[in-house]
Parts: C-alpha cells; sequence; structure tokens
C-alpha cells in the first residue's frame, strides 16, 4: 500500500491543534497559583460539574440554598412559664329556662334555680359561679308569636343593682316585652 503525501491544509491543520494544545497546557502549567480569580471568571462558567464534591461548605452558600443536616438531639427542658388567667375560656353556666322562671336541672348547668329572678318582660341573673364575658340566649317557641331575645351583662330595665345577667325578650307582632322561655349560655 502506498501512502499519500498529506495536503497543505491537512498539515496547517494538525499545527493548529498543536499549537491551540499546547498552548492551553502551557497556560495551565505556568500561570502562578490563585492568579485567576473573580474577576476573571466569567458569569456562568463554574457549574456544579466543575465543582470537586465536598470542597464547599456552609458558609459558601446563601440561606435556604444548602440541603439541611440532620436534626440534632432534643435540647434541656426550657422552664416552666408563668400560670395563665384563671377561668380562661370556660363556660361560666348554661341553663333552659321556662317562661315563670323555672330552670330544667336536666337541660342545664352551673345555673340554678335561685340564681334566676324573674320581672314583668325579663329575667334577672345574679349569684353566677364566676364573672360573665359574653352572654348568648335564644328564645324558645312560645305561645306569644315570634320573640327577639336579648341579653345584657349587668342591670338593665326592671333588674336591681348588682344584677350580673339581664334577659329581655320582646314579641316581635306588639314590640313589647313578654316573659317566655329561652336557652342561655354564658362564658
Amino acid at each position: 500500500m502506498r501512502l499519500r503525501r498529506p495536503r497543505h491544509g491537512t498539515i496547517a491543520a494538525y499545527l493548529a491543534l498543536f499549537v491551540a494544545l499546547g498552548g492551553t497546557s502551557y497556560a495551565a502549567a505556568s500561570l502562578p497559583r490563585n492568579s485567576v480569580g473573580t474577576k476573571q471568571l466569567q458569569n456562568q462558567s463554574v457549574t456544579g460539574a466543575k465543582v470537586r464534591n465536598g470542597s464547599l461548605t456552609a458558609a459558601d452558600f446563601r440561606r435556604g440554598q444548602a440541603p439541611r443536616g440532620p436534626a440534632g438531639p432534643q435540647g434541656p427542658t426550657g422552664p416552666a412559664g408563668p400560670q395563665g388567667p384563671a377561668g380562661g375560656g370556660s363556660t361560666v353556666g348554661f341553663a333552659s329556662i321556662a317562661a315563670n322562671g323555672t330552670v330544667n336541672a336536666n337541660l342545664s348547668s352551673g345555673i340554678t334555680q335561685s340564681m334566676v329572678g324573674v320581672v314583668p318582660g325579663g329575667y334577672c341573673l345574679n349569684n353566677l359561679p364566676a364573672s360573665p364575658r359574653q352572654v348568648q340566649v335564644t328564645p324558645q317557641t312560645g305561645f306569644v308569636g315570634p320573640v327577639v331575645a336579648n341579653a345584657t351583662i349587668g342591670s338593665f330595665g326592671a333588674c336591681p343593682s348588682g344584677t350580673q345577667v339581664t334577659i329581655v325578650l320582646t314579641a316581635t307582632a306588639t314590640n313589647t316585652a313578654v316573659n317566655n322561655g329561652f336557652f342561655i349560655s354564658i362564658d
């Protein structure tokens, strides 16, 4: 087999390749240590594939970029906090009260017959086991037609001074105060 003589273009290409590879090797071998820094690097030129595994520390990352490590052991128990306010969120009482002021003991807790006073068109509650913070009252179905129930913390209308909760029931047809059964919840 006879070897052909290389063409000028092929020789020029090999020579350019040799110079290019030799120049890169020369630059890598002859540059002084730490001579390439942040100013010489172009944006996006250093990628994860070019960084040696294990060479970065947590300080090299912004907050939230580095994955979290395993949870550490639980620390010691801290001191007890201060005691909270008494009666926080507990119900003072609830009851089903008839038009004549009778408390249905089977449907009541914390409110007894002795705490309910009847006045024309209303009811006065006293001697509750705790100070009321809020009251919710719902009228029972009565014989006077639709009734609106209103509750007030403190005395109102015909209830004497010092009353803790006043209940006033109003017939919507006549807009007058009436005695009618109701349900009450006091917190």
